[in-house]
């Protein structure tokens, strides 16, 4: 009689059994990995702006602004309470207005001898549901000027920046998980943009 190969109903059970435990120990993990590079991402994006900002500043020797901007086009975030993943602009503000002054139809804002603004990058507001907050110096506006120190909107008064206060000038990037897994940036008063695990005062994030 030929012998028949293959799994009997143990095997079978047992298999099953082995793939359901590696399943569910798998997937939590795979999905932590997929939520921390999110992050990572999101939070490396937002940092490379604030970075190639102060090279901006420094290579033409004047002022480099990045905005917070929901529509992509102008700096809509003024006082509007609304967090930075939902957009922002980097732009040189020739006239140092915080405000973006274009030319307008036919007119190359970025040309070497153009006394408009110049709009160098616009990034969109993130995919998903995670969101960058700023801390109160940086609720909607930081600038670089051209030695590469920063300036903030301290006073409410967007026409006159004044020095970033080295405590309130950070953001918190948080997904649904909360602070534990939270990461930050940081911004000097000369301008230098590291990572942060905590606030500069030390204290813990928190998220909204």
């Amino acid at each position: 009689m030929k012998r028949q190969s293959g799994f009997n109903i143990i095997e079978l059970m047992i298999t099953v059994a082995v793939f359901g435990v590696l399943l569910g120990v798998g997937v939590p993990g795979i999905q932590a990995y997929i939520y921390n590079s999110r992050l990572t991402t999101q939070i490396n994006s937002f940092s490379t702006t604030l970075n190639h900002a102060r090279s901006e500043a420094i290579k033409l020797n004047a002022r480099a602004v990045v905005c917070l901007s929901s529509n992509g086009t102008s700096c809509d975030g003024y006082s509007s309470g609304q967090p930075w993943s939902k957009g922002w602009i980097l732009f040189i503000d020739r006239n140092n207005d915080s405000d973006i002054d274009s030319g307008g139809s036919g007119v190359d804002d970025c040309a070497q001898d153009a006394t408009t603004d110049c709009v160098v990058s616009v990034l969109p507001a993130f995919v998903g549901t995670n969101v960058l907050t700023p801390a109160d110096s940086v609720k909607d506006i930081i600038a670089f000027v051209g030695d590469g120190s920063v300036r903030c909107n301290t006073n409410a008064d967007i026409a006159t920046l004044e020095t970033c206060p080295r405590a309130t000038s950070f953001f918190t990037l948080c997904d649904f998980r909360g602070a534990a897994y939270a990461k930050g940036v940081a911004v000097s008063t000369t301008g230098r943009v590291s990572s942060i695990d905590k606030q500069p005062n030390g204290s813990a994030f928190t998220c909204p």
